[in-house]
């Protein structure tokens, strides 16, 4: 049985386990999901503990990806982040970040799954989770390609257009 908080939790669209909990437990929550019958994930945004070797397989498709370190770096630079963790091997196998004033706005820069956790409502969950962070500010924005607009309307998103500009030799963070 998956439990949060000793808590069963429900199933929603598409087979993805949603926890019953109470609005005062969403900060201190922590999930724990059974993805197939060998992992186990729980969900957390305390970094505590957190070490880079834990960061591996991130920012694949990226042309200069950050090195783990710097990946911690960001996680802990971050106002708001959750992490998926596989319990079996330690190894974080999921995370989102926000940036947020506190009072109106929030970004959501980063959501990240590794390919081999993908499709296991992962992704799902984290962002929900974020959202939960973020549900008392006026806008949340996040900037994704057009393929993958249709993942965060599922969650009551609407597409707009933007803007951006891209330093690319700092890509890796260095």
């Amino acid at each position: 049985m998956v439990l949060e908080n000793d808590r069963p939790l429900t199933t929603g669209r598409g087979g993805e386990l949603t926890a019953i909990i109470t609005a005062g437990a969403i900060g201190a929550a922590r999930r724990r999901s059974t993805c197939h019958s060998e992992h186990v994930i729980t969900y957390s945004d305390d970094l505590t503990g957190t070490d880079p070797q834990q960061l591996h397989g991130f920012f694949q498709h990226w042309a200069g990806a950050p090195d783990p370190a710097t990946h911690l770096r960001v996680l802990e630079g971050s106002s708001a982040v959750v992490l998926a963790q596989d319990e079996g091997n330690q190894q974080v196998v999921g995370f989102i970040t926000a940036i947020t004033d506190g009072v109106l706005c929030a970004y959501i820069p980063l959501l990240e799954v590794l390919p081999e956790y993908q499709n296991r409502g992962i992704g799902s969950e984290l962002l929900r989770r974020m959202l939960r962070k973020v549900e008392h500010l006026y806008m949340v924005d996040l900037m994704c390609d057009p393929e993958m607009q249709p993942f965060y309307e599922r969650v009551g998103m609407q597409p707009a257009s933007g803007m951006m500009i891209r330093n690319w030799a700092r890509q890796a963070g260095s």
